[in-house]
């Protein structure tokens, strides 16, 4: 090889392309030593570099400044050295430069040496024993001393390994990740942070090979409306199952065939406000042991079919102020009064105590919405027992006089034919044409009246005369010189008809 043709040993080179096919460089030399006119301005082509590993695949990039090596025979670029770097002050320092955060040697100090190599996009903080590989661009990929391992794109974008935290830590702002589950997305959308990822079990029909018939959505941030996870059919369609948390604090749970919650311990809910509770179906309780409610103001109930309530043992229910009952048609109440060794007439079995007012019962009256046309009736039966009507005769409970009356009066109030019977079954009152299976044989009277009349009648009868051809005739005697014969035969048959039971007062 002819010395003419190439310089002296060494010498420094720009590198002005690279040809991929061949893995070779086109350089132009500087000259040997510094010497311009030694070798100097020659292009030199197909140069090869040498690398410290044939897995060493990088490629320098073009104005790099090296060293053309000649002792083999052939141009052969040795190195890198960046002789034309100017100073660079950390706040100079370009943002692809990042701080790999390596561990300094203790008690080294950094001193100015005459020298200065370092070109705008070397990383700081790289130290004796640390390895890093960059891209002209600002790519990174170190292994630093203190078990740290960095892959850097930028600092919203860099992945750390440190070994003595057993730590992996990955910072980026925007982040996929693609699995055989389903994939994963972290992205920023004009300010508006997401994230977002979309998963399916079956890889067969749902998410293998290009399948993307994802079954499992979950959206945290801006599009989810904060947090948003839910289960839907393949196609996407339909939603199976959703649960949601709103910025302003409203969870919403949703699940189409069922929900159920399970705990060993206590259930506590907590409702700020309202609660609304709407079940399409039906409505189960179980509940193990004693159960209270309370509330504070109103308890409204509509029922719109039959309402059954079964009470094992007693029911006790306090009222502080009224209560009304509106029932459109019948009631039936059955009181069992205790066992039937208990059925005497001492065992009370429905006790209604009016402390203060009134009892009123009202039965088919028109003020009260009625129809006149239906007749009604009030019935009460009591088979061998009594009907009392009036005061207790108890000494514990006797009457008190009140606004001047010292009795207690039971009044019958009624304009009708023969609507009150002692002894006799009235006619129906629907039917007051039917015969009655006990009907009524006399009627009651004013005795005291009557007893007068009577008295009266008797008198006259006695005392009546009839003058006669002979003379004026002579009352009856019974015996003859005795008593009056029709006060004989009448008298004695008048208080007979006077009734034990029945008084009747103006």
């Amino acid at each position: 090889m002819s010395p003419s043709l190439y310089p002296d040993k060494k010498t420094f080179a720009t590198i002005q392309s690279y040809d991929d096919d061949s893995k070779s460089y086109t350089v132009m030399t500087h000259g040997a030593k510094g010497d311009s006119g030694n070798g100097s301005g020659r292009v030199l082509k197909g140069v090869p570099r040498m690398t410290p590993s044939p897995s060493d695949k990088s490629v320098l990039p073009n104005d790099t400044v090296v060293v053309i090596d000649f002792d083999v025979g052939i141009p052969l670029i040795a190195g890198v050295v960046p002789i034309n770097a100017k100073r660079q002050y950390v706040d100079e320092v370009p943002n692809t430069a990042p701080d790999m955060g390596g561990f300094e040697e203790t008690g080294k100090s950094t001193q100015y040496t005459g020298g200065y190599y370092r070109q705008p996009d070397d990383p700081r903080n790289v130290f004796s024993g640390d390895w890093c590989r960059s891209s002209p661009d600002g790519n990174f990929v170190a292994a630093l001393r203190g078990k740290l391992s960095k892959v850097y794109g930028s600092e919203r974008a860099q992945i750390i390994a440190s070994g003595f935290h057993n730590l992996v830590r990955t910072v980026c702002e925007n982040y996929e990740h693609f699995s055989s589950f389903g994939d994963l997305t972290i992205y920023n959308k004009n300010g508006r942070c997401n994230l977002k990822f979309v998963g399916a079990a079956d890889q067969l029909n749902e998410s293998g090979g290009q399948e993307q018939n994802w079954t499992f959505h979950l959206d945290i941030g801006d599009e989810g409306n904060l947090f948003n996870m839910r289960i839907t059919s393949s196609d996407g369609r339909s939603t199976n199952a959703e649960f949601s948390i709103s910025p302003d604090g409203v969870i919403e749970m949703f699940g189409k065939n069922g929900w159920t919650q399970v705990t060993a311990g206590t259930l506590k809910q907590t409702v700020g406000v309202d609660l609304v509770r709407r079940v399409t179906g039906s409505d189960r309780k179980v509940v193990g042991e004693a159960s209270s409610h309370k509330y504070d103001s109103d308890l409204d109930q509509d029922v719109a079919e039959n309402l059954t309530s079964n009470v094992g043992n007693n029911e006790l229910n306090t009222i502080g102020g009224n209560q009304t009952n509106l029932i459109s048609k019948q009631r039936i109440e059955t009181i069992t009064g205790g066992a039937v060794t208990e059925a005497t007439p001492t065992n009370i079995a429905c006790e209604v105590n009016l402390i203060n007012g009134s009892y009123d019962v009202h039965v088919g009256s028109p003020a009260k919405a009625s129809s006149p046309l239906a007749l009604a009736g009030y019935h009460v039966y009591t088979y061998n027992g009594a009907i009392v009507l009036g005061e207790n005769l108890n000494p514990a409970e006797s009457s008190t006089p009140f606004s001047g009356n010292t009795g207690v009066s039971v009044s019958l109030n009624t304009r009708g034919l023969g609507s009150v019977g002692l002894g006799c079954r009235l006619p129906p009152f629907n039917n007051p044409l039917t015969e009655s299976s006990n009907p009524a044989t006399d009627s009651a009277m004013l005795f005291i009246k009557w007893q007068a009349w009577a008295n009266k009648l008797i008198q006259l009868l006695d005392t009546h005369v009839h003058p006669t051809a002979w003379g004026p005739s002579l009352a009856a005697q019974v015996p003859v010189g005795t008593n009056l014969g029709f006060a004989a035969q009448l008298a004695g048959l008048i208080m007979p008809v006077k009734s034990l039971r029945v008084v009747i007062g103006a």
